[in-house]
């Protein structure tokens, strides 16, 4: 493709001669001259033309959004070509400190044309190292950049914090301007439902500052996560005052630093907490303990704890389990990593979760179900549309078979190695309209948080059979 760069002031990428010859918006002050003819309808590009433009920077959401700055013509006809979503990623994504002006130029351009980016925009992150120059020093233009961005943004509502980029030291002095930058976001951040921490761990300095980011966020924020981050005393402080959470997701925290905050939550609905370390055999049931206690509105569990290389891991009892699904009576996904979980968890399941749709339970070794293969009550879970019992070694074909006879939603099972190689089972899974699939087939919506390759998964023709040739996915 060929042509010169228009607009080289935000960034717009070479545009094809034809382009130049269409009419732009007249923005000149008109007030001493006549008035303007009836405005024409834009003129037409050949498809052809659209289509190669499209070919040549497709790869570069910000060059497709310069693009459209063009004229009106362009935008109008390129832009019905393209989704959403090409441009809802241009936010999400670790921008370096020269692509965060370039980004903000283009969309404060977009805005003075009243074109529809902003509006489309509601995920934002802002990676420390994006502040920084190729120098290492703190950059106020980048820091404006962030600002801008969230003053001409109305949908914007989850800001991610990202610190894994960073320099291996920063100066004392430009960790104080990193605070004041983030601390004078929160003018800006009114409409903010969600908070994302993503931290290397790497200098604790750095991210002093969020105990009181959060105390400014309390009174909206509806869902946090944090990756490899302690919750200290401050922290939990600042958790505390969000009353009105709804979701929390921890990856890699420490089950000491969550007992104390589920008491605060009434109104929590879903607990995701993966590679949790337990510093004593009681904490991981202390935490199951708070959640039943303080949250009953749970509808989403999943509970995993790291797993140390000598054995010496501590994970959650049967008992503290069973009492989080009996208090808890609107789960509808539960997943849960645990060697001493047994047959008396899974009856206090049965018994207690008739909403169940997605069971998860990994390294059950213990876990048979012949209690429940016995129970004379039919169906323990009528909603139930996913099954995933990963080395569960002792697990019976009797259970799972009862399972996937009177679950009439079921449509996918992921069974353990001593079941899937067995011919028998496999003849009745596809007997009863089920296919082992990849696993890359599934669709976001069917994988949940389980690592494997292949699975079972069951199909329906047009007119609600299970059986015979394959036409569509059963639909949650």
């Amino acid at each position: 493709m060929f042509g010169i760069c228009l607009g080289h002031h935000v960034g717009l990428p070479a545009i094809p001669w034809i382009l130049l010859r269409i009419d732009i918006d007249n923005t000149m002050n008109s007030t001493a001259l006549p008035p303007p003819p009836p405005r024409k309808p834009p003129p037409t590009l050949p498809p052809e033309l659209v289509h190669q433009i499209l070919l040549d920077i497709q790869e570069n959401p910000l060059d497709l959004l310069a693009c459209s700055l063009v004229c009106s013509t362009w935008y109008h006809e390129a832009r019905t070509l393209l989704s959403d979503s090409c441009f809802q990623d241009i936010l999400k994504t670790r921008l370096t400190c020269l692509d965060a002006v370039r980004v903000t130029t283009l969309l404060v351009e977009s805005h003075r044309l009243c074109l529809d980016y902003c509006a489309l925009l509601t995920e934002l992150t802002i990676p420390v190292g994006a502040l920084l120059n190729d120098t290492n020093a703190y950059d106020s233009q980048a820091a404006e950049a962030y600002r801008t961005i969230l003053r001409i943004t109305p949908n914007m509502h989850d800001l991610c914090i990202y610190t894994r980029n960073c320099p291996p030291s920063i100066s004392p002095d430009i960790i104080r301007s990193i605070h004041a930058f983030y601390l004078g976001l929160t003018p800006l951040c009114g409409a903010i439902t969600s908070l994302r921490l993503h931290h290397s761990g790497k200098i604790t300095a750095l991210v002093d500052f969020l105990p009181r980011l959060i105390d400014s966020l309390a009174p909206h924020l509806e869902s946090f996560e944090t990756e490899y981050f302690p919750l200290r005393v401050p922290m939990q402080n600042a958790l505390r005052g969000c009353r009105y959470l709804r979701e929390i997701h921890v990856l890699h925290g420490k089950c000491g630093d969550l007992i104390p905050l589920p008491s605060a939550w009434p109104d929590l609905c879903r607990f995701r907490a993966l590679g949790l370390f337990a510093e004593d055999h009681e904490d991981a049931d202390r935490l199951a303990l708070a959640l039943a206690d303080s949250c009953r509105r749970l509808v989403e569990v999943i509970l995993t704890l790291h797993r140390s290389f000598d054995g010496s891991d501590e994970e959650f009892s049967s008992s503290a389990l069973g009492h989080l699904v009996e208090r808890c009576p609107d789960v509808r996904s539960f997943a849960v990593r645990s060697g001493r979980i047994d047959d008396a968890f899974l009856y206090a399941l049965a018994r207690g979760q008739p909403r169940l749709e997605r069971l998860k339970l990994t390294d059950a070794e213990w876990l048979t179900g012949n209690a429940l293969s016995l129970e004379p009550r039919a169906g323990w879970w009528p909603e139930l549309w996913q099954l995933v019992l990963k080395k569960c070694v002792s697990i019976e074909w009797e259970f799972v078979e009862r399972v996937v006879m009177e679950c009439p939603k079921l449509r996918m099972v992921w069974l353990p190695e001593h079941l899937t190689t067995r011919r028998d089972v496999q003849e009745l899974m596809r007997r009863l309209g089920f296919q082992c699939v990849s696993c890359s087939e599934l669709e976001e919506s069917e994988y949940w948080d389980f690592y494997t390759s292949w699975t079972w998964r069951r199909i329906v023709t047009d007119d609600g059979d299970s059986s015979g040739q394959h036409r569509s996915v059963y639909g949650k």
